[in-house]
């Protein structure tokens, strides 16, 4: 995976997924990270909204709780390897 996690969110434009992951033969991936029990702000919903309905993206906002669906997406798919 290629990952993108901006340095200083302070800069960028409110709201943007913290991460961005891409691989060959796979989609862009736009993920929120958050605690359990953790919602996204507004802003944070509204790109996961936008960015969602994109053609080629998939959007996620994982938490700990959700470790097993997150190694199950990551992982290596037979197709990619």
């Amino acid at each position: 995976w290629k990952v993108f996690h901006p340095y200083l969110s302070i800069r960028s434009a409110p709201g943007f997924p913290d991460l961005l992951l891409t691989r060959p033969g796979d989609c862009v991936l736009y993920v929120e990270i958050k605690l359990d029990g953790k919602r996204p702000t507004p802003a944070q919903q509204a790109w996961l909204d936008a960015l969602g309905q994109a053609t080629g993206t998939e959007v996620y906002c994982w938490r700990p709780a959700d470790w097993t669906a997150i190694a199950a997406r990551l992982l290596p798919t037979p197709a990619l390897r």
